[in-house]
């Protein structure tokens, strides 16, 4: 699941994808998780997909990466 580079996913994709990740039919997270979570959980999961994505990340002032030895 990636988040991240595409403004906020629709609340269905959320409300799916929190269900699959908690373990819980999706109609649990509709009727009783508060929106707080949902906004949280979407949030870890655009910071987890920009982790996974180096080359969108900016390292130092020219864009270009740090090149490791």
């Amino acid at each position: 699941m990636a988040f991240a580079g595409h403004g906020s996913p629709p609340d269905w994709y959320v409300v799916e994808a929190a269900a699959e990740a908690w373990g819980v039919p999706p109609w649990v997270i509709e009727s009783e998780a508060p929106a707080l979570w949902l906004d949280r959980f979407a949030v870890t999961k655009s910071a987890e997909a920009a982790a996974q994505n180096p080359k969108k990340l900016p390292v130092g002032g020219d864009g270009k990466g740090r090149r490791l030895i």
